[in-house]
């Protein structure tokens, strides 16, 4: 590893004798042979997703060989007098991607075309030999091995992509306690749809339930409360974390009938989420507080339009776990802190018609939903050496839903039941993949998320009771369809009384 060749490279190699090269899946290393005219190429999968390696083309002459127990696949091809070493494989949308590049003698590295791994690495190079750095870091740095790779993973700030993933999904969850609402407000605010069944005249809105109502206030004044439970499951990809979540969350508001066909409310929503990301990385704990306004209004020809808006903030409570085997041949295990806050805006609309036929109804429906995700600048705490300051991040999802849902009304003595089935296409437009900075002593590290998969299914099913004097209830499930690295399962319930 000494070789002249390899000198002449070091101020690009950031430890003497290996140069990295950015992949999209994972890593790739040139090394210099002892000779001179050979390099060994280390083609470095994520240690979760070796399917990296499934449509990996390397270049001429390379014979790949697995380092035992590790991740890491490895070969020694002539060196060129270029000093070029090109690779391809195959991405998740069957597009084949270039990877490698061309050795260079400059210098320095431009981090910005590398890989996450590549800046640790440029840290430690950069950190390890200052004068300046704390005497936690400067313990760190005699620490490492002189395989460095493995501390270098360890420590690229993954769970910033956890953060942002999240937010979008707390701020989706209450916009959907929220549709769920309106759902069946605007069936409340326009003249019961009547069905023959039977011989017998029955209102779709509720069966004694079809009553008019005798409260207070005529039953314009409604109170609501909505509960959620999410579990959810993401697969880690290549830099981006992969996490099991559970998220509980309650929505409590009030809506007032202005009008006949026109009803507005206001809601204040709760969220309490729970992730611990996969391979130790780390945990966090979300608690969130939204607000919510809305509406709904019903159309001629049974058709109707739903608004909502709701803004919130968040507070996270967030460990990274940092593991490595150093040179004394002995694991370093240590835990960052940190507890930065966020906000999030959310807008909704949505669009749909009804269609009853005896005691079935049928709504297909559309809808818009807008979410914009702030979180602020961080420094972790503790005593590692490795606490790094987080950037700000912003996140945004602009998602289209086109569906629709089948119900059946049964009438019992003491109101009608409507099980229902729901199908919805979701599209994302934005959501794109980012990059995440943060800093390392004076060196910029980062992490990058994946663009998520832009065509899914949402598939559920509701069971609506509505009783006398317009009290109602549901419970529901949902899941989700067509995600290559989340699943996602979701139970709601909910009650409403009018006044």
């Amino acid at each position: 590893m000494n070789s002249f060749l390899t000198r002449i490279f070091c101020g690009l190699f950031l430890f003497a004798g290996f140069a990295p090269l950015a992949i999209g899946g994972g890593q790739m290393l040139v090394t210099t042979a002892d000779s001179g005219n050979t390099v060994i190429l280390d083609f470095i999968a994520d240690p979760n997703d070796l399917s990296f390696f499934d449509t990996l083309v390397t270049p001429a002459g390379c014979n790949l060989t697995t380092k035992p127990g590790s991740n890491i696949k490895t070969c020694e091809v002539p060196s060129t007098p270029n000093n070029q070493y090109v690779a391809s494989y195959t991405d998740a949308n069957g597009a084949t991607q270039t990877i490698g590049g061309v050795v260079s003698a400059e210098p320095t590295i431009d981090v910005a075309l590398g890989s996450p791994i590549d800046a640790v690495l440029q840290a430690f190079a950069t950190e390890c030999s200052s004068a300046t750095i704390s005497a936690e870091l400067k313990k760190r740095c005699d620490e490492l091995p002189d395989n460095k790779l493995e501390a270098a993973n360890a420590l690229v700030p993954v769970q910033l992509t956890a953060q942002t993933g999240q937010v979008v999904k707390i701020g989706r969850g209450q916009m959907q306690n929220i549709r769920q609402r309106m759902d069946g407000l605007h069936r409340g605010t326009k003249k019961a749809l009547s069905v023959n069944f039977n011989g017998q005249t029955l209102p779709i809105n509720g069966g004694g339930a079809g009553d008019d109502v005798e409260t207070l206030l005529d039953g314009r004044l409604g109170v609501f409360i909505n509960g959620r439970f999410q579990a959810s499951n993401k697969a880690q990809k290549a830099f981006e974390a992969g996490f099991d979540s559970e998220t509980f969350a309650a929505t409590a508001g009030l809506d007032y009938r202005l009008l006949d066909d026109l009803v507005v409310g206001v809601a204040i929503g709760y969220d309490n989420t729970n992730t611990n990301l996969h391979a130790y990385r780390g945990k966090q704990e979300i608690n969130a507080i939204t607000g919510l306004v809305y509406g709904t209004y019903n159309l001629p020809s049974e058709m109707y339009v739903n608004l909502g808006a709701a803004y919130g903030g968040l507070d996270y409570d967030a460990d990274r776990h940092i593991t490595y085997l150093q040179n004394n041949g002995r694991y370093f295990n240590g835990t960052t802190h940190s507890t930065p806050q966020a906000d999030q805006f959310s807008l909704t609309t949505g669009f749909g018609k009804d269609f009853a036929l005896d005691a079935w109804r049928l709504t297909p429906n559309t809808r818009i939903d807008y979410t914009e995700v702030n979180i602020d600048a961080n420094n972790e705490q503790g005593n590692t050496g490795f606490e790094s300051h987080n950037s700000a991040q912003t996140a945004q999802s602009l998602a289209t839903t086109a569906g629709f849902k089948v119900a059946y009304a049964y009438s019992i003595p003491w109101g009608v039941l409507s099980p229902e089935l729901n199908l919805e296409w979701q599209h994302e437009f934005l959501n794109k993949a980012t990059r995440m900075n943060g800093t390392l002593g004076n060196s910029q590290i980062f992490t990058n998320s994946n663009g998520p998969d832009r065509d899914y299914f949402n598939v559920g099913g509701t069971l609506v009771g509505t009783f006398s004097e317009g009290r109602s209830a549901f419970l529901s499930y949902e899941t989700r369809l067509g995600q290559s690295t989340i699943s996602s399962h979701i139970v709601q319930i909910g009650l409403r009384i009018p006044f």
